[in-house]
């Protein structure tokens, strides 16, 4: 469920914290930027917006991580196929998380539209659970406190930053589509071409 930019300032503006912790876990870094911006307009305390921010998104990213744990095979085997996983891809990732896990859940956090993938997926590949917080804390309070902090002294263009952020968000899975869709159809083509010569 996606909030209108509208929306969400008013509802931080009403509810303030209360409202601020889920609405990060459901909408992120474009939450956290508009509760920093109304940090710098004094509704709001900066630094009580950081420390929500960062509950809201470990929140989350738990959510999804035990999504990936408890659900290996129902979710992965139901549900694997929206995110472009299946259990065979899983235990190929497995053996990667093994080696890089640190790699892939510190970078993981920052790459948008890919984040709740590679945490689900970590989870499906069993990362231990201290591994698993060790990797995603550091990264989650740089992300956050960033975020906030560019809500709070860039406010008067809270919104223009939000856009993008937004459509970034969107952006970024659309354009894999594209490359994946662009990929098949080449290979197709190729096929046929092959099979002619």
């Amino acid at each position: 469920m996606h909030f209108t930019l509208d929306q969400i300032y008013i509802f931080i503006e009403v509810y303030k914290y209360l409202i601020l912790y889920p609405l990060v876990i459901a909408e992120g870094t474009v939450v956290t930027v508009i509760a920093g911006f109304l940090a710098s307009l004094g509704v709001l305390n900066i630094y009580l917006v950081i420390i929500v921010a960062i509950l809201g998104d470990l929140t989350g990213d738990h959510i999804y991580y035990f999504i990936g744990r408890l659900g290996r095979e129902k979710f992965i085997g139901r549900w694997g196929h929206f995110l472009g996983i299946g259990i065979g891809r899983v235990k190929e990732l497995e053996k990667k998380y093994k080696h890089h896990a640190g790699k892939m859940l510190f970078l993981g956090k920052f790459a948008f539209g890919l984040e709740v993938l590679n945490l689900v997926v970590a989870g499906a590949a069993r990362v231990p659970y201290r591994k698993f917080m060790a990797y995603i804390f550091i990264p989650t309070i740089l992300k956050y406190t960033f975020f906030a902090l560019l809500g709070y002294f860039f406010g008067s263009a809270y919104v223009t930053i939000s856009v993008i952020l937004h459509d970034l968000i969107l952006a970024i899975p659309v354009f894999l589509a594209i490359l994946v869709a662009a990929f098949f159809i080449y290979r197709f083509f190729m096929k046929k071409i092959f099979k002619n010569i």
